[in-house]
């Protein structure tokens, strides 16, 4: 019997120590996340200067990867973890391992297995605080004369045969793009085109700067007074950069653009990750086209995403709508509708609720209020299209009480709109 009961014993006591080590051993496998990711360079000054930079693209790349995808972390902290974990980055990684790497014509490639330091990017996440932003709703657009593309970051320095100094950014275009794209989301926005040496030394400055420090010492209040917006965005494009892939017979065209926010109502100045476009053609032509639009896009897209997440998205509520429209000739077009609803970035969800021929009936979930999302109705969402839209609101009748029918009136909510399609120019009808 006492056998049996030290038995018993040793096998609780065995037990329990598992446990303990499993328990202390969890931490230690939890506390690292493995990447496996890769990066890649031009080898214009040699294999070693190369590799070097396709290694510290992959291990940014890893960061990044995890901390947006893996952990999900919302982009409106992004200035707190460039500032706190990016500019650190060597701390946060504990090691890594190249898995593979070749050259494709005068292209470098590399991939490695990274290991993270999970544990303290999650302990200094936490740490990171966002403080709700004062709403802003005028917008001042400055597009700077291009950086020589031998002084641009990551585009290397001294000169270079290929250098060109044609700028990748048509300033016109730029500001007309973010017009059409920020009018949905409430905020009105002009270039400012003139503006004394001073300030543009000021600008250049702020957008020169590589150390966090210098940026620190710019305050938004030697601003105020010199710019009419409640927001001042700056845009620094470099000059367009080719290299000569011999081997493949073609040129690589890379340009970059630097964008900071000059925040009046809040005084502060943020700096937001360098925008890079990169595009590899045999076509002077068509490899500018095609670097001009993509740069421009990213500048658009990286402004808009910025003013979505500090200004409004965190303070949004949802509101849903009803449109019931009616008058499409082709399938193509109310696709096409449909999926212009889906690129708003306010826009969290579009549902079609009911398809016949000619119409359909979608319902839609917003971050903005109805008004902004009647207006770009009426004025955006039909651009470029062979038809016009006319916006109704459509009266939703809710039960009226039994009790006593007589003295209450049928209560009328306007959260269905027709939307009439209109084919031809409005002269035409």
């Amino acid at each position: 019997m006492d056998c049996k009961l030290l038995a018993r014993k040793i096998c609780i006591l065995t037990l329990i120590k598992f446990i303990l080590v499993m328990s202390l051993a969890q931490p230690l496998y939890a506390a690292v996340a493995v990447k496996m990711i890769s990066g890649q360079a031009v080898l214009t000054e040699g294999v070693e200067k190369a590799r070097k930079e396709s290694i510290s693209d992959a291990l940014s790349e890893a960061l990044n990867d995890y901390i947006y995808k893996d952990m999900a972390v919302n982009h409106k902290f992004e200035p707190q973890i460039d500032e706190i974990i990016f500019k650190n980055r060597n701390l946060y990684i504990k090691n890594f391992e190249i898995q593979s790497e070749r050259t494709l014509g005068e292209l470098y490639q590399i991939e490695l297995k990274v290991e993270l330091n999970s544990e303290l990017i999650a302990s200094n996440l936490k740490k990171i605080e966002h403080t709700k932003r004062l709403q802003v709703k005028v917008l001042e657009l400055v597009v700077l004369s291009p950086e020589p593309a031998g002084s641009a970051d990551g585009l290397g320095s001294g000169s270079h045969s290929g250098e060109l100094s044609t700028p990748v950014l048509e300033p016109t275009v730029l500001e007309i793009g973010l017009q059409q794209g920020l009018e949905i989301y409430g905020f009105e926005l002009t270039r400012v085109a003139g503006f004394s040496p001073e300030l543009k030394s000021m600008f250049i400055k702020l957008m020169n700067s590589d150390h966090a420090g210098v940026v620190r010492e710019f305050k938004a209040s030697w601003f105020k007074g010199l710019m009419n917006g409640d927001l001042v965005v700056v845009v620094r494009p470099s000059e367009v950069r080719e290299e000569q892939v011999a081997s493949l017979r073609k040129s690589f065209w890379h340009s970059m653009a630097k964008i900071a926010f000059i925040d009046m109502k809040n005084s502060t100045i943020t700096r937001l990750p360098t925008v890079s476009s990169k595009v590899i053609s045999s076509d002077y032509v068509v490899g500018m086209e095609r670097l001009t639009n993509d740069l421009n896009l990213k500048i658009r897209k990286s402004v808009v995403d910025r003013l979505l997440r500090d200004y409004i998205v965190p303070g949004g509520s949802e509101k849903r709508i009803v449109l019931k429209c009616t008058g499409f000739r082709q399938t193509a077009d109310f696709i096409t509708f449909k999926q212009r609803f889906k690129s708003l970035q306010t826009v969290k969800r579009v549902e079609l609720k009911e398809l016949s021929r000619g119409s359909l009936t979608l319902e839609i979930t917003s971050l903005t209020s109805v008004e902004l999302l009647l207006k770009w109705l009426e004025n955006s969402a039909a651009k470029d299209l062979p038809f016009r839209l006319s916006v109704t609101p459509l009266p939703v009748v809710v039960g009226v009480p039994e009790r006593n029918p007589e003295t209450v009136s049928a209560i009328v909510t306007p959260l269905s709109y027709l939307v009439q399609v209109i084919y031809g120019a409005p002269d035409d009808i």
